[in-house]
């Protein structure tokens, strides 16, 4: 027989519940004192010992009852098949008849039997009277063939605990002649576990097996033996509980003055030092708290100091570990250098302002606005000169350096000077696009190319004026005093600002340029379309007189004069608009291509034929170079394409206008 196990379910919410019931406990133990923890620790550990040895002493018990059970059962099973065999052996030998043997085996072992159909054991002439032992047997069918009160019954379908035993049991019949643990259940009484021990005999097909109640054979002898234990453990804990107490009491009341002055000191209170007479742990650990109170009461005047606004009040610290120490320093450190920054981040903000006002005020003047900031930045910076030099380009778009203004020791002076890229100090910052700064002038300073004479100060700044990665102008300061990185820093935001303003005078300057020449090209194309005109009335004229003379050719000499004249004025009008376009595109100083609708360039400008250095007669062979150098722009994070269409008047794309710009 076997037996339903305990729920898996069952088991695992009953162990969540004792977990948490174990982790309540353990927050819980944070508010006992220490002689209290102590105690129940030891409690704790008596009472594991305690249950370690009765689990030890259990786990023996019930392997030596196991053991036990199983030498019983076997022999009572092993004597009742002894019975069977020679019972079989008479039945073969024809003296009784098989059922007459199977009726004396359950006779000589379970008693006679009732009318109600059930044994009596007290006539068995096998099993003891007043033992709790049981005999039956089963066969293969399911009916209980041998049983001291279901004997008779089929019990095939008979559920115990949602298991079919009796099934299993046959399923299983390899598996018998060994004690198993099962639940049974008898008619009108609760559900049993029991232990049991089996064997199969096959000439009758029965399985015989003798057990009892587990109760009757183990619980008892195990309650008895957990009482023993109960009482000792009670006893171990009284005794080992009352030594412990006496011994946490030595070691718990200094703790507990060296807790209170740890109390003081956390709320602040540092006035307060406790006396130890001996040097053991709590005397150190007294001696360790007095020296944290001073530590900290030296560390709280240091932050006092600090928070009055004296960064200069002496503070050492204890170690080299002295964490809060160090960190103080470094806080202190870091105010200093806080307040120089803010001082350094306030001069800039003020000058970038006063600047930006000069920069509004002066924007529609180059000149005026390059002497106001020349005076104001060499004062500025306490500079003994300066210079200004703006970017421009010759009518051969080849841009230089030209020096728009300068100052020198109070006194200004103009001076005509041009410096190409790549010449000197300040063609250099040009091309590099950062600023140069020299500390050490060589003597010679004055063979060096640059815009500020023969003076040989201390120290040269050149600064460039950079917007969108593209350099404006440059300025050139010399001073008898160093510059720190802070005014560098200001000089190159300044310049930016610089190079917005003069960026929006040139592009200014070309509108007022394009616009002049746009409108005296459209005033040559009106003298030009009304020159048009008169020829246009003289040539009529011209073939009226012609239609008197022949009247029949004139029939089909105006038809090819209206088309002639049609066409003549449309090459007429298309030659003056490609020249007066052509002029336009060529004054502009952005490179320009014009594609027909397959992309492929058709036009190009003056400033795109300098590009890519070739003749505009040449155009048709450059074709496939100049399409794949568009295409290498199109990945150029500092170049774009601007692509508009060209229509004829039906709609429809004539060809495209690229113009390439940063």
């Amino acid at each position: 027989m076997n037996y339903s196990p305990i729920s898996y379910r069952r088991v695992q919410t009953k162990l969540a519940d004792n977990m948490k019931s174990i982790n309540d406990f353990l927050e819980n133990l944070s508010d006992i004192s220490i002689t209290l923890k102590i105690l129940t620790l030891n409690s704790f550990g008596v009472l594991l010992v305690s249950t370690l040895t009765a689990w030890v002493g259990l786990t023996y018990v019930e392997n030596e009852t196991e053991e036990l059970s199983t030498a019983i059962f076997s022999r009572e099973v092993k004597d009742v098949i002894g019975l069977m065999k020679y019972a079989h052996e008479r039945v073969q030998r024809k003296e009784i008849s098989l059922y007459e043997a199977q009726e004396s085996v359950k006779r000589y072992i379970l008693g006679a039997k009732s009318t109600k159909g059930t044994r009596n054991p007290l006539t068995s002439k096998l099993l003891d009277k007043e033992s709790a032992l049981t005999v039956w047997a089963n066969d293969q069918n399911g009916v209980a063939v041998m049983n001291p009160i279901q004997e008779g019954d089929n019990l095939w379908d008979m559920r115990i605990k949602g298991r079919y035993v009796m099934r299993e049991t046959w399923a299983n019949v390899q598996k018998t002649k060994r004690l198993i643990t099962e639940y049974w259940q008898f008619p009108n009484k609760k559900t049993e576990l029991w232990w049991a021990y089996t064997e199969y005999y096959e000439p009758w097909g029965w399985i015989v097996g003798a057990g009892g109640q587990k109760a009757a054979l183990y619980d008892k002898r195990i309650r008895a033996l957990q009482v023993e234990f109960i009482a000792i453990t009670i006893l171990l804990m009284i005794l080992t509980n009352v030594l412990t107490y006496f011994l946490i009491r030595q070691i718990s009341d200094p703790i507990q003055a060296s807790v209170d002055l740890a109390e003081n000191i956390a709320q602040g209170d540092f006035s307060e030092r406790l006396d130890y007479l001996f040097y053991d742990e709590t005397g150190k650990l007294v001696e360790a708290l007095n020296m944290m109170s001073d530590n900290l009461e030296s560390k709280t005047e240091f932050a006092d100091q600090i928070r009055k606004g004296n960064l200069e009040a002496d503070f050492e610290v204890f170690s080299k570990n002295d964490t809060l120490g160090l960190a103080l320093l470094a806080m202190r450190e870091s105010l200093l250098e806080n307040q120089k920054e803010t001082k350094k981040r306030q001069r800039i903000n003020e000058g970038l302002t006063r600047f930006d006002q000069i920069l509004r005020m002066n924007s529609g003047d180059l000149q005026t606005l390059s002497d106001e900031l020349i005076l104001e930045i060499v004062r500025e910076m306490k500079a003994v000169q300066g210079g200004l030099f703006f970017v421009k380009e010759e009518e051969n778009q080849e841009k230089y350096l030209e020096l728009v203004s300068c100052f020198a020791y109070d006194r200004k002076k103009y001076k005509v000077q041009k410096i190409r890229p790549r010449e000197g100090l300040i063609g250099q910052a040009y091309m590099e696009k950062k600023y140069v700064y020299m500390t050490k002038v060589p003597d010679n300073y004055v063979n060096i190319t640059s815009g500020l004479g023969k003076a040989n100060p201390n120290c040269i700044l050149l600064v460039p004026f950079i917007l969108n990665n593209e350099v404006y102008g440059i300025l050139e300061l010399a001073a008898f005093q160093n510059y720190e990185a802070y005014e560098i820093e200001f000089l190159e935001k300044l310049g930016e600002h610089i190079a917005s303003t003069y960026a929006s005078i040139q592009n200014n300057e070309r509108t007022k340029e394009l616009l002049s020449v746009s409108q005296e090209q459209e005033q040559e194309l009106r003298t030009r379309e009304e020159e048009m005109r008169q020829n246009m009335e003289e040539l009529q004229s011209t073939q009226e007189q012609m239609r008197r003379k022949e009247h029949a050719m004139n029939r089909v000499l105006d038809q090819s004069s209206k088309k002639e004249n049609k066409l003549s004025k449309k090459l007429i009008k298309a030659q003056g608009n490609v020249i007066f376009y052509e002029h336009i595109l060529d004054s502009i100083s952005l490179p320009i291509v014009v594609t027909d609708p397959n992309l492929n360039p058709i036009f190009v400008n003056e400033t795109m034929a300098k590009r890519f250095q070739m003749r505009r007669e040449d155009l048709s062979k450059y074709t496939d170079y100049i399409r794949t150098e568009l295409d290498k722009i199109k990945n150029d994070d500092k170049l774009k394409i601007s692509r508009s269409e060209v229509k004829d008047r039906k709609g429809t794309i004539a060809g495209y206008v690229k113009i390439i710009w940063e």
